[in-house]
This record gives structure tokens, sequence and C-alpha cells, in this order.
């Protein structure tokens, strides 16, 4: 199931294009030579936010439990690791970003394509709300819808600067892995506060990138929407 989105993308490619053109059009998006500014953000700002989310609810005066052990730091290598394969982001960000984004983007807006998929990506999330000791089933349903959708607007501007599958399946794994690192799921946190903080200040960063760049969230007006001619 978490190859799901991946699949159908290259199938739908091998059906348009045949097998090599497929090949042709994946091989495009494996740009991974960007700035190091564009990695930091897609590897800290997921840290980022939720340390901001549970910096809030401290602030308050809420206790927020369930503290990784701070020695134990060298784990999230591997984690990192297992969670890019089999977390979610290897098996689906060719979908979602790959190749629904852009095609979205060619019939409306950046912000509309990017509600659409995070909707369409929240749904294909919860048969997992009836799986035993999925994260979904320790995560308030309304919460997690709302989180997809914010957070979708992130990828959609972190693709329109880059087209870069390699740096948005780094993002995916970089927020999957932080909310396992850090103390914001209610079962861990004793709270469900951290979790609702986070997706403020999520929100807080979608509407500021929607603002900042009136709704275009980064797609310049010339830019073949294509994935064989992506934003450069």
């Amino acid at each position: 199931g978490t190859f799901g989105p991946g699949l159908a993308a290259i199938t739908l490619l091998v059906a348009r294009h045949g097998r090599s053109g497929a090949w042709d059009e994946v091989r495009g998006l494996l740009r991974w030579r960007l700035g190091l500014g564009w990695w930091a953000v897609a590897l800290l700002g997921p840290v980022a936010i939720l340390l901001a989310g549970i910096g809030v609810v401290a602030a308050v005066g809420i206790e927020v439990t369930g503290w990784s052990d701070p020695e134990q730091w060298y784990l999230v290598v591997p984690v990192f690791a297992y969670v890019v394969f089999f977390g979610g982001p290897l098996g689906e960000e060719l979908g979602w970003r790959g190749w629904a984004l852009p095609r979205l983007q060619s019939l409306t807006s950046p912000v509309v394509a990017s509600l659409g998929i995070g909707a369409v990506w929240s749904l294909w999330h919860w048969p997992l709300f009836i799986v035993e000791g999925t994260v979904q089933q320790s995560t308030p349903v309304a919460a997690f819808a709302l989180q997809i959708v914010l957070t979708s607007v992130v990828y959609t501007w972190l693709w329109n600067h880059t087209a870069s599958l390699p740096l948005v399946i780094g993002f995916h794994a970089a927020f999957n892995t932080a909310v396992g690192v850090f103390p914001i799921l209610p079962g861990v946190a004793g709270t469900s506060a951290p979790l609702w903080s986070a997706i403020g200040v999520g929100s807080v960063v979608a509407a500021t990138l929607i603002g900042v760049t009136r709704g275009r969230l980064g797609l310049r007006p010339d830019t073949p929407t294509h994935p064989s001619h992506p934003t450069r």
C-alpha cells in the first residue's frame, strides 16, 4: 500500500510513453544538486515546526512528557533511512508531487492543486486508522487530515522551486521521522496540545507562503507544467 501512488504514476507513465519514455520522465525528476539552503529547509523545516509547536505549549505552562533519550541521537539516521524506504516517502512522492501536482497546476491554481492533493492524500491514509499500532490510530482524524492539507502547501512550494523528487522525499521523511522523535502525538506527549499547536504553526507557515507568493507558491507564469520540463 505504501507504494500505491508511485506505482500508479509509473503505470500511467508507461501506458502513455512506454517503458523507456517513462524512465526518461522519472530520471528528469531525480535532481539532487540543489543549494544547501533548500536541503536545510527540507530536512530541518519539519523539526523547526514541531519544536515551535512544543515551545508554544511549554510557554503556556502545559507539561509535555515522552521526550526521547538524547544519548540515542544516532538512531535518527537508521530511522530516517527506514522511513524513506518503508514509511511512505519513496512510495508516495512520485505519485503525489511527481505526477499529480504538475498536471493539476496546469488546470488550476497552485493553492487549489495543493488542497486537492492534500484532501486525496488524507483520504488515502484513512484505512490506516483501523490498523492496530499505526501512527494514524493514535492521532485524531481531524488533526491528521488538517496537517496533511497544510503540509501539502509546503510541498508545492518546495516542488515549484526545485522540481526535485529527492528533495520532497527528504522533506517527507524528515517530517515522519521528527514526529517519531519528538513528543507530538497524544499517546506519547500525554496531551493533544503539542499536536494542535504544531498544526497551528504549520497553518501560519502555509498562510505565509501563500501570501508572500500571492498564491503562486513559486510557480512562475512562464513555467511549463509538464514534468519533462520542470521548474529549475
